[in-house]
């Protein structure tokens, strides 16, 4: 049973990831034009605005997929925590491999 909850919680950080990531990039590029580092921007916003936005338009779009979640006793405190620690693993991974790459 713990393994369903956890293909489910990165099934949920999977349905995320496209509008953080393209929410993230827009914010770097922002903060690019403003003489801010790209990588860093990006690797903050990856864990904080996009993270955030990603939540609320998953909740906009897709509000009723949360009674899957649900029945297999998984709570929305659960599934934003399992979302905020893959962000914060997914820049942590962009920030290790762009500091080995210079």
């Amino acid at each position: 049973m713990l393994t369903v909850r956890i293909k489910a919680c990165l099934h949920y950080c999977k349905d995320l990831l496209p509008t953080n990531l393209l929410t993230s990039f827009l914010i770097s590029l922002t903060g690019m034009a403003d003489g801010l580092s790209f990588w860093k921007t990006f690797s903050v916003s990856l864990v904080t605005a996009g993270a955030i936005l990603s939540s609320y338009f998953y909740e906009r779009r897709r509000g009723h997929r949360y009674y899957f979640f649900y029945n297999l006793g998984i709570s929305r405190r659960v599934l934003y925590a399992c979302a905020f620690l893959t962000d914060v693993l997914l820049a942590a991974l962009v920030l290790v491999i762009k500091n080995n790459l210079q």
